[in-house]
């Protein structure tokens, strides 16, 4: 084990000189570093300065990360072993502990002893299991929770206390036990000290990129001109009207994602706080804005009234309120009128930049589009109800409350559109054949456009209708670029941008726009699982665990995460995880066609084909009832063997404009067909993704 590490050359890794041994003794020789340990300036600073504790985790991952690639565990990280050379850490002793513990001797070989400082030893290593570079990662855990709080994480009268607490008790969050630590770079170190290793990360690679996360939170947690919509409270007498106020909120939140220079926090993640009482420092950490707008909706008869203030959420000063009564028919006027005094209202208190600069006497400007014309009262009534009825998928239910809205008012422009997305909704959910759906929902998309050709949720729904039915990437992408030219905060708009530059092969930028959707929408489980999709389709599975471990700390009975999580183990070929992930997902989502498709896939992979072709049964029955998709069914067969099978229900979902089409040829299940000339001529046939040049197609 020496030999190997000796091999090791890496900056922050103190080498190995030479090792032998003279009259029984085993030596080991190193350079002499001019410097300190860790330990030493721990000794005489206590705590250390925050960012000079995050560079030495930074550097010390950094020389784990590439000691483990070449299979060597440290096993003893503590601050001992951390020299300071220069300005930078160094990490001393590589392999040692492997070898201490290799020495023929009953005091290191006997079952169940552990080799390592109890202080710092991760729980698998001091019950005297197997090891891997994740008892590293718990170990550097230990000696950052140590520099930021100056002291260790469990203590106790004896080693076997100290050991014993790891068992059975949870660090305290360092972040409220030292100011200026912020909740980021406290998630970084309970999940670096998790008991399993499983709920570590994953490398020191994945370690550094968390806290690269956090620096650019830290950077970038307030931007300049930001601001989150909370939920209006309901005034109304009748407290069925939460639906109205719920509208409102979503109704503001839209009028303000259209003006330039404004980051919006996405609808999801601000009604996270809804009937909460947290602080708004808190919300505005999470959500990363400067500023947060509070109101409340009262609603009578064909009139409504809107009291909203504006609020400084680092200090929770009043920066602007103003209360407005209005009539219903007026309601799209209101909206945007709201929308520009905030904007106002954020010019004077934190400089220009947001739109153009006005006196307080000049009457707000609306938004550069076409005025959209006064509703029908009770058809926005409706219409409120239809959005309400969509954020909780119920897409049918929300296809004929917006159906009314547009009986009760032709005119209605949003409602029309609102219709285009149920309906694409009730596709993607399976509640409605994609065939019947995505035609509907285009004729709502195109009779709202002819209302109001700039609407931009009309636009978007165009744009999707283009993606995921049309197979036309580019017209998609023209659409979706034109809607960000009109409302730049629309999250949905980075999202559809992201999936359709991945599904045209453009990784990079199709990566780079998901994030900035998660970015504005932080909090919303939804779209960490469009992110850590989309990251699926680019390739990158190790990645996708990374994002997904944490998030499940967060939302443990998301079944949906757990699904892309174990479908992500067995793109990385780490069947037992997957299986026993997707088993959980099951007992979560028991219907949902993806996972049991997945779970075929699995079972085949490891060799029970009886397991997988009797797990395959209802997979495939619930495809022929069209309330799964033929593709899950394709890649159930390609993993038992049978390619010929899988092309036929592959030309089935090809026939139903199957929604996942249009990523087939990024489709890890399937990477192994990729490059012949059957899958090609599908890929081809499809006509969204350039073919493989190696393959000759006959024309």
């Amino acid at each position: 084990e020496i030999h190997l590490a000796a091999k090791l050359s890496h900056p922050h890794i103190l080498p190995l000189f030479d090792s032998g041994e003279a009259n029984g003794c085993l030596y080991y020789v190193m350079p002499n570093v001019e410097g300190l340990s860790l330990r030493d300036r721990m000794k005489t600073e206590g705590k250390l300065p925050v960012e000079d504790a995050l560079k030495v985790v930074r550097e010390v991952a950094d020389a784990l990360d590439y000691a483990h690639r070449h299979g060597v565990v440290h096993r003893d990280i503590k601050p001992e072993n951390i020299m300071l050379h220069d300005g930078h850490a160094m990490v001393a002793d590589f392999g040692i502990g492997k070898a201490l513990s290799a020495v023929d001797d009953q005091l290191f070989t006997q079952t169940g002893v552990s080799v390592g400082t109890p202080a710092y030893m991760s729980p698998e290593q001091a019950s005297g299991d197997a090891v891997d570079g994740r008892t590293d990662i718990y170990s550097l855990g230990c000696v950052l929770f140590e520099m930021l709080t100056g002291e260790q994480p469990f203590t106790g009268p004896t080693a076997q206390a100290v050991i014993a607490k790891r068992f059975v008790q949870t660090p305290p969050d360092v972040t409220g036990l030292r100011e200026g630590v912020s909740r980021t770079i406290g998630k970084v170190v309970q999940r670096a000290l998790a008991r399993a290793p499983v709920d570590r990360f994953e490398t020191g690679a994945s370690l550094i990129a968390a806290l690269a996360m956090t620096d650019s939170a830290s950077h970038s947690e307030s931007p300049e001109k930001s601001i989150a919509v909370l939920p209006f409270a309901n005034l109304s007498s009748n407290a069925e009207d939460e639906y109205f106020s719920d509208g409102m909120t979503d109704e503001v939140i839209n009028a303000l994602a259209h003006l330039p220079g404004i980051r919006v926090a996405a609808r999801t993640s601000a009604f996270v706080f809804k009937g909460q009482r947290v602080d708004l420092r808190n919300i505005a950490q999470q959500l990363r804005v400067q500023t947060i707008l509070e109101g409340s909706v009262r609603r009578a008869g064909s009139r409504v009234r809107i009291s909203v203030q504006l609020v400084g959420a680092a200090d929770g000063l009043h920066l602007w309120s103003e209360r407005y009564d209005r009539e219903l028919a007026d309601v799209f006027a209101l909206q945007d009128e709201i929308a520009q005094a905030i904007s106002h209202a954020l010019e004077e208190q934190l400089g220009g930049g947001v739109g153009a600069t006005r006196s307080r006497e000049t009457p707000p400007e609306r938004p550069d589009r076409t005025p959209r014309a006064p509703v029908n009262p009770a058809a926005y009534d409706i219409y409120l109800r239809g959005r309400f009825l969509f954020e909780q998928h119920a897409a049918t239910e929300a296809i004929a409350s917006f159906e009314s809205a547009v009986a009760l008012d032709p005119n209605f422009a949003l409602a029309h559109a609102w219709c285009a997305w149920s309906n694409m909704l009730a596709a993607n959910l399976n509640m409605l054949p994609a065939l019947t759906a995505y035609p509907r929902g285009r004729a709502a998309a195109d009779r709202a456009l002819a209302l109001e050709p700039d609407l931009p949720q009309a636009l978007l729904a165009r744009a999707f209708v283009a993606a995921w039915f049309d197979w036309d990437n580019a017209r998609a992408e023209r659409l979706v670029r034109d809607v960000l030219a009109l409302a730049p905060g629309l999250t949905y708009a980075h999202d559809l941008l992201g999936w359709t530059l991945v599904s045209a092969e453009r990784l990079e930028e199709g990566v780079e726009s998901i994030e900035r959707a998660y970015a504005l929408d932080p909090l919303s489980d939804f779209m960490l699982y469009n992110f850590a999709m989309i990251l699926h389709l680019a390739g990158e599975p190790t990645r996708v665990i990374e994002v997904l471990r944490p998030a499940l700390v967060r939302s443990p009975g998301d079944g949906r995460l757990l699904l892309l999580l174990g479908t992500a183990l067995f793109v990385a070929d780490r069947l037992p995880e997957a299986r026993a992930v997707l088993e959980r997902a099951r007992e979560l989502t028991p219907t949902n066609a993806q996972l049991r498709g997945t779970l075929v896939c699995v079972l085949a992979a490891m060799g029970d084909t009886e397991g997988a072709r009797h797990r395959l049964v209802e997979v495939e029955e619930q495809a022929e009832r069209g309330v799964g998709s033929p593709v899950e069914v394709a890649c159930a067969y390609h993993w038992l063997g049978d390619d010929d099978r899988a092309y036929a229900w592959l030309e089935r979902a090809f026939q139903a404009r199957s929604l996942w089409m249009t990523f087939l040829h990024l489709e890890p299940r399937l990477r192994r067909m990729r490059g012949t000339q059957r899958f090609e001529e599908l890929v081809k046939r499809i006509g969204i993704a350039p073919v493989h040049e190696s393959v000759h197609i006959a024309q």
